[in-house]
């Protein structure tokens, strides 16, 4: 059955990915990934190189999203990505969304996933996980992120530094 699965490809190293994002990668009729230009290597692409399989003759599209703030041009980059996404699976297509890190966690793939599920609610979409950074460098330094009863708070990093 044609779908899309969206997948964390983790902090960076193709040996952090997971068992099962390997394999849906790898059995994809098509891999998309993003890009902040078209000139530009799609980081998320290059983490997973190594094992897509070339003579499997998987097409690769790569997705646009501008880096900009302006929330106008990224409503319609993310409707136009969605719409590309939903397109190609509904031609008959098995599709992989490669994300950097986790898809749920400050990636593009979450505009992309409440968009396709609000107008497209009968398509077959899946997530697989993936490393988050901030777990590869605690693991990497051996310090804890929390203990026992203590809080975490994730905080995205401040353009203003007056916020």
């Amino acid at each position: 059955m044609p779908g899309l699965i969206g997948i964390g490809v983790g902090p960076g190293d193709p040996e952090l990915l997971t068992v099962k994002a390997v394999k849906a990668i790898q059995d994809a009729d098509i891999i998309m990934c993003p890009a902040s230009k078209e000139d530009r290597p799609s980081i998320a692409l290059s983490v997973v190189d190594s094992i897509i399989d070339k003579s499997n003759n998987q097409e690769i599209i790569k997705l646009i999203f501008p880096m900009t703030k302006d929330q106008d041009v990224l409503k319609e980059t993310w409707k136009k990505n969605a719409k590309i996404m939903a397109e190609t699976v509904q031609s008959g297509k098995n599709v992989v969304y490669l994300t950097v890190g986790d898809p749920f966690l400050y990636s593009t793939w979450i505009y992309m996933h409440k968009d396709l599920t609000e107008k497209y609610p009968e398509m077959n979409i899946s997530v697989i996980p993936g490393i988050v950074s901030m777990f590869t460098f605690a693991s990497k330094v051996g310090v804890s992120i929390a203990e026992g009863a203590e809080k975490v708070a994730i905080i995205p990093s401040c353009y203003d530094l007056s916020s």
